[in-house]
């Protein structure tokens, strides 16, 4: 797979400051966290998950970024209430959402697995804080190399999948070593 195809697509910075999609891996590659909105649980779960791989992220020369759905203001309010030391961007239609076929829908959303994801954030300490963008959206992670091609793609299949984090850090490793 290879995102060229999409690099034209923008996004929005927390300041409504319109972004290429494909800025954010032209330069160095970059592990692309997609969360659902940004007031869920399980999306604060998801930024502390890749906060946990931000040092190897960063000291291998790669960039580190989230992507939501909500709008500028939900992205900037999403960023200091995580603490995310990452890029935070939103794509308030959806469009990369919908491009990258993740999923989307009531029953990917409210289910037995994904009662037990949030009830698993819970008591990581997350909170729900309302619902800031799609409330029916999945996410996912994607890590892209600076010719666009992906080097790894995780779709959720239900809200609060957990992240491959081991795959995500050899993909990375991966793609600097082909830089």
């Amino acid at each position: 797979m290879n995102l060229r195809s999409l690099a034209h697509i923008e996004v929005l910075s927390p300041q409504g400051r319109p972004v290429f999609f494909g800025d954010l891996w032209k330069d160095r590659p970059a592990v692309i966290g997609f969360v659902r909105h940004f007031g869920c649980l399980l999306c604060f779960e998801q930024a502390a998950d890749l906060m946990s791989i931000a040092p190897l992220v960063v000291q291998s020369g790669a960039r580190l970024c989230v992507i939501g759905n909500g709008n500028p203001l939900h992205a900037q309010v999403f960023r200091d209430e995580s603490k995310l030391d990452a890029d935070v961007y939103t794509d308030p239609g959806r469009l990369l959402y919908r491009r990258l076929a993740m999923r989307r829908g009531l029953l990917s959303t409210v289910n037995p697995t994904s009662t037990r994801h949030a009830k698993r954030a819970y008591e990581r300490g997350f909170r729900q804080k309302g619902t800031r963008g799609d409330p029916w959206q999945q996410g996912g992670v994607l890590v892209v190399a600076t010719d666009g091609s992906v080097a790894f793609v995780q779709r959720f299949n239900v809200a609060g999948d957990p992240m491959d984090l081991i795959e995500v850090q050899r993909a990375v490793r991966r793609c600097v070593d082909a830089a």
